[in-house]
């Protein structure tokens, strides 16, 4: 419901033109905390869709500034390591899909540290790796945009210049030519 209310307001101050990074960053972190309790119920780190955190990531890294998009890496990551160690642990219960019973199947791959280790390790691996290759290529993006700004300007100002000194030029041409 508060993240459904959160949207709501969000829709309405895009009408009005009042995003800031403040409120767009607070939408990911509510959207990456839904997402985490969601997994939760849905088999944790063995459901496929723990995936989309990266998502987030990316989002974060193209909208927000470079320090806001960091925190919320951090901050995902760390939903992601807490509910991951919870199930491990036993602190929190581990919920399987009615689908697909792990009693049929297999043990619990949520508390098996041979699937958890390396499963972690190569989602954190990437996750931060994507996140900063993403900030990397958008800062690369800001500067080049702001130096091609710089160009337009100064080529700009090099046609009035031209300009004016053709303008001044012309009359002066005419005085000489008259003079002599």
């Amino acid at each position: 419901a508060a993240l459904f209310m959160f949207n709501a307001w969000l829709t309405w101050a895009r009408t009005k033109g009042g995003i800031t990074s403040t409120s767009l960053a607070f939408q990911l972190v509510m959207d990456s905390s839904v997402l985490a309790y969601l997994l939760h119920f849905s088999e944790g780190i063995e459901n496929p869709f723990f995936l989309l955190y990266l998502f987030h990531a990316q989002v974060a890294a193209m909208l927000l500034p470079s320090r806001d998009a960091v925190r919320l890496a951090i901050w995902s990551a760390g939903l992601l390591l807490f509910l991951t160690f919870g199930e491990y642990s036993g602190a929190l219960t581990h919920h399987s899909l009615l689908l697909l019973p792990h009693e049929a199947l297999s043990p619990c791959l949520a508390r098996n540290f041979s699937f958890l280790g390396p499963l972690l390790a190569a989602f954190i691996l990437v996750y931060a790796g994507a996140t900063l290759f993403t900030i990397t290529i958008m800062n690369r993006l800001l500067a080049d945009n702001a130096h091609t700004l710089a160009s337009e300007r100064l080529s700009v100002l090099g046609r009035v210049i031209g300009f004016v000194a053709h303008e001044i030029n012309n009359p002066l041409a005419v005085i000489s030519i008259k003079a002599h």
